[in-house]
């Protein structure tokens, strides 16, 4: 037993092979967390004049594929598409998560990130705003 198992984390940027979401994503599935892995588009945004050419080699179907990478994981995945810097879109992920998940945050969850930041672990970490409402206020 893993201290991730019965952790639901919510992923932003998630529809790319080579991604930051997907990659945080797999990492939280590997330690025992479920996933909601969303994006603005169900295969990612692409830069200017990027064609994706390596994703579709690889036959990557955005979320549809990270779905599928996480259940073989033996994790629960739920896939949402929407902008979190649009209120509708995070407050609809908030409660989709909700009602597939059951939970978002409880107070030891506050607790556990005071002790992060006095660990070794964040010694990288610097200048940052930590919502730790599991996702409630995404704007």
């Amino acid at each position: 037993m893993s201290e991730f198992d019965g952790k639901i984390v919510l992923v932003t940027g998630c529809a790319r092979a080579s991604g930051m979401g997907r990659a945080i994503s797999v990492a939280f599935a590997r330690v025992g967390a479920d996933v909601v892995a969303t994006d603005v588009a169900t295969a990612g945004t692409r830069n200017e004049n990027e064609e994706g050419l390596a994703e579709i080699r690889l036959g990557w179907k955005g979320l549809e594929s990270l779905a599928g990478e996480i259940q073989g994981l033996g994790r629960r995945v739920l896939t949402l598409v929407g902008d979190v810097s649009r209120a509708t879109d995070a407050e609809r992920f908030v409660a989709d998560a909700l009602a597939r998940f059951g939970r978002i945050a409880r107070p030891d969850d506050i607790a556990r990130l005071a002790l992060f930041f006095a660990s070794e672990q964040s010694d990288h970490i610097t200048g940052q705003a930590w919502n730790v409402d599991g996702g409630t206020v995404m704007h």
